[in-house]
């Protein structure tokens, strides 16, 4: 099933309308973030989300996590939703309860140097099977940076 903030059941994309969730407009706030999250709960198996440009915030994306947790999301895109550092927990939660993610963009959330170096870690320690990971725009500093860049070679590995 498709999602769009004015058509719930608007698909635009994909091989089965049934696996992927999309949402376009980008005043979609945590109201939105909700209604997905109800939706997964109630049994969607949902393989593709694209949230990007929502303005979800930290509360839809802790809705979001608490609602993925089947394991079966492939890609996740939650770019830029204003998530910010305290997201880490929610987004590392998602991370552990789909261990088939291979596309992840949490680029434009100012997630700081602990959240994404946390990102990171846990896709290596969950041996996710990374091909696409977009970090960009979220405030790392040099630090942050070379503590990303010690697991980035470990992530190739797996």
């Amino acid at each position: 099933m498709a999602w769009h903030p004015a058509r719930s059941s608007s698909y635009r994309g994909g091989t089965n309308p049934r696996t992927r969730a999309r949402c376009t407009q980008k005043t979609a706030a945590s109201g939105f973030a909700e209604a997905i999250a109800a939706s997964l709960d109630s049994g969607y198996s949902i393989r593709h989300i694209n949230l990007a440009d929502n303005r979800i915030g930290l509360k839809g994306c802790r809705l979001l996590a608490n609602s993925l947790g089947g394991g079966n999301l492939v890609s996740l895109d939650l770019s830029g939703n204003h998530l910010g550092p305290q997201s880490s927990k929610p987004l590392t939660h998602v991370l552990r309860n789909n261990l088939n993610l291979s596309w992840l963009n949490v680029g434009a959330n100012d997630l700081g140097n602990a959240c994404v170096r946390g990102i990171v870690q846990t896709a290596v320690d969950c041996a996710l099977p990374l091909v696409h990971l977009n970090l960009s725009k979220n405030n790392v500093s040099s630090v942050g940076a070379v503590a990303v860049g010690k697991l980035l070679p470990k992530l190739q590995k797996l």
